[in-house]
């Protein structure tokens, strides 16, 4: 009997699952808890597994439980983990998917899924070393290792708490709201989070001695004025990258902190996140990077092809930060905290590190998931973590509404079409990917359903796996948006589902 699952799937993906390697030997503990595998699984047969419903489900439940124990944790507040819906490790998900793609007969759907199919190989996003660079594992007295408290715990009245949570929900319907709509909600959601104002006094139990406040933006109007002049940035023409999905992803980051991870993070650096998040993509101009760097455009050469896209999102933001004032009076180290945590939550957003952060997730729910205890993640963790959120949130499209979901797919094949066009127009061979426009229906479909089964799903019921909680009324509806595709692939859709 083998303490995990051999195998686990993902839509119609499954994987190889390795053995962990502490599975066939426990450390002893004070506790009496067993030393080996043999004297786990008799315990566990003692305690009726065998004739549970689903015993290897079962199996994996209870060697959770004892791995959380043995290690000092507790277990989190969530469901039963489902192994099924994760992944397993990044070059086990790279080359699952690869092995599906030999099977898929639709040039479209294997050329759009094949452009970020060589991460394992590829440098793109590394621009900090946590462990060298005093990233999220600092030892600096305000990094997130050092001084986690909850979103909003104690400072916050109940009336704005209702209040960010309107802002935040999954149903609004951010396309139809205007530019000055979506920039009061972007402004609203900084100030009901506690930013402004003065300080956010945090202690510490850890011994160290730490400073009793953490910098927040004492000026509103400075704040205010930076979001304006992010939001002008983005170009509303664009159909899909534009200050309508920027404040999208904000208030889904948002959702995502406070009801996931309200404990893991720093005032300062939850600031750094969700400024990311409303700026992850300022200064689009409708073209990925695969087209700057065929044409060699100098952003391409600027950035060395790496991330060329994501590398000017960041340095743009922080000429508009520094040229705004927000931060003049911040330390140089409050400035430094600030700064990695955005660049990295930004990078994130690069779908080269898409199959790194899936294959890490589901790393995490195979050994068990996250400890609610914060101080119990690993400082690696707490970056894959709020990387995984931010990445998540821009790949939120599918998990909406169908209607949302459908109107936002327009606009991202809209896009697409558009590059195509240009690239043809110039001479480029056109990725077949962006040869179809949204109206040629079976084509959208059938890249709406590739881009569901090969990477939204895995990165949603990796993260829902961890927090069921939070997000399995995500997967639920992810799945309708699914069989809405399907009906319209098939040319039979109800269009009453496009109100679900």
């Amino acid at each position: 009997m083998q303490l995990f699952p051999p195998a686990i799937s993902f839509g119609h993906l499954t994987l190889d699952t390795p053995m962990p390697s502490q599975s066939s030997s426990i450390s002893s503990t004070s506790s009496g808890y067993p030393i080996s595998g043999d004297e786990l699984i008799a315990e566990w047969r003692t305690q009726g597994g065998v004739d549970s419903e689903d015993p290897l489900m079962n199996m994996f439940e209870f060697a959770r439980r004892k791995l959380y124990i043995r290690d000092g944790c507790v277990p989190s507040r969530r469901a039963s983990i489902d192994s099924s819906s994760v992944t397993s490790s990044v070059p086990d998900v790279i080359r699952q998917v690869a092995e599906e793609l030999k099977k898929e007969k639709s040039e479209t759907v294997s050329s759009f899924i094949r452009e970020w199919i060589d991460v394992s190989d590829d440098p793109h996003g590394v621009i900090f070393d946590t462990a060298s660079s005093g990233g999220v594992g600092s030892t600096s007295p305000i990094s997130s290792s050092s001084m986690p408290r909850s979103s909003l715990s104690g400072i916050t009245p109940m009336k704005d708490t209702m209040m960010l949570e309107s802002l935040t929900r999954w149903e609004t319907d951010f396309l139809a709201l205007s530019s000055s709509e979506l920039l009061g909600r972007s402004i609203k959601i900084f100030d009901l989070w506690g930013f402004f104002g003065g300080t956010v006094s945090d202690s510490s139990s850890s011994g160290i001695d730490l400073p009793q406040a953490l910098p927040v933006i004492k000026s509103r109007e400075k704040f205010g004025s930076f979001l304006k002049q992010i939001s002008k940035n983005y170009k509303s023409t664009n159909p899909y990258h534009n200050f309508h999905h920027a404040h999208s992803v904000l208030a889904i980051v948002a959702n995502l902190i406070r009801n996931c991870v309200p404990d893991f993070y720093s005032p300062l650096e939850e600031f750094g996140i969700l400024v990311a998040a409303v700026c992850h993509d300022v200064g689009h101009r409708g073209l990925n990077s695969d087209f700057y760097i065929k044409t060699r455009h100098e952003l391409a050469i600027q950035y060395n092809d790496i991330s060329v896209l994501e590398n000017m999102h960041c340095s743009l933001s922080f000429e508009i930060l520094l040229r705004s004032g927000v931060t003049a009076d911040w330390s140089e180290e409050e400035y430094t905290i600030f700064r990695k945590f955005f660049i990295q939550s930004v990078l994130a957003t690069d779908m080269k590190q898409h199959f790194e952060l899936t294959g890490k997730l589901g790393d995490m729910v195979l050994a068990g998931g996250v400890p609610a205890i914060p101080e119990l993640v690993s400082p690696e963790d707490k970056r894959i973590i709020y990387c995984s959120i931010v990445h998540a949130a821009d790949l939120a499209n599918p998990t909406m509404p169908t209607k949302a979901c459908y109107n936002w797919a327009v606009r991202v094949v809209d896009e697409m079409y558009a590059q195509g066009k240009l690239e043809e127009k110039s001479g480029f061979t056109v990725a077949p990917f962006m040869r179809h426009p949204p109206t040629d229906t079976v084509e959208f479909a059938k890249l709406q359903l590739s881009f569901l089964g090969f990477i939204v799903s895995p990165l949603w019921k990796a993260m829902a796996a961890i927090w069921p909680n939070a997000l399995d009324d995500r997967i639920r509806q992810l799945e309708k948006n699914n069989k809405f595709w399907e009906n319209l692939r098939d040319q039979n859709v109800d269009r009453e589902q496009l109100n679900n």
